[in-house]
């Protein structure tokens, strides 16, 4: 639950309290808690002041630090995904710029189907295979920095949304 219902819970757990200790409109005047009306107050009381201190605890020890390592973990990822598109694009770039790469005339689908294969290993054959040994080399030093930034990422645990995490598992 976000902080909004929990202080949406908070609010009405201390209007509960405020009513039962300071309002003299008590429980005894519905026919179900006639004769028990103090048991039924000090149970709720009990239950919303308890409510109250975990919210405290809640907002203090948990909300306030995320929020603040939020505030300095989240400009490191954008700044390490940014690192992964200059790279990729370097890399597109150099293929498209390199004219031993242009020899093989490659349609542009098969490039694209190239760049998705989830095997490394198969477009390293194929980049070995047209005797691009420099381009093969290139490729493969971007890879590992790639793959480096990727697990940086990661690391950072539960401030990368699901949807960057989907994208670096394809």
């Amino acid at each position: 639950m976000k902080i909004k219902g929990l202080t949406f819970i908070f609010v009405i757990a201390l209007l509960i309290t405020i009513w039962i200790n300071f309002i003299d409109y008590k429980f005894s005047v519905f026919v179900l808690f006639a004769n028990k009306t103090k048991n039924v107050e000090s149970l709720l009381d009990n239950f919303c002041l308890s409510y109250i201190a975990g919210y405290f605890f809640y907002f203090i020890n948990v909300y306030l630090l995320e929020r603040e390592d939020k505030k300095h973990i989240l400009p490191l990822i954008s700044e390490k995904v940014y690192h992964i598109i200059l790279v990729n694009k370097t890399i597109i770039k150099v293929m498209k710029q390199d004219n031993d790469f242009n020899k093989f005339n490659i349609t542009l689908e098969e490039f694209r189907l190239l760049l998705k294969k989830d095997n490394f290993e198969a477009t390293n054959s194929f980049l070995t295979a047209n005797g691009n040994k420099v381009l093969d080399k290139f490729i493969k030093e971007r890879r590992k920095g790639t793959l480096q930034l990727i697990n940086d990422i990661l690391k950072t645990g539960k401030f990368v949304d699901d949807e960057l995490k989907s994208i670096f598992s394809v």
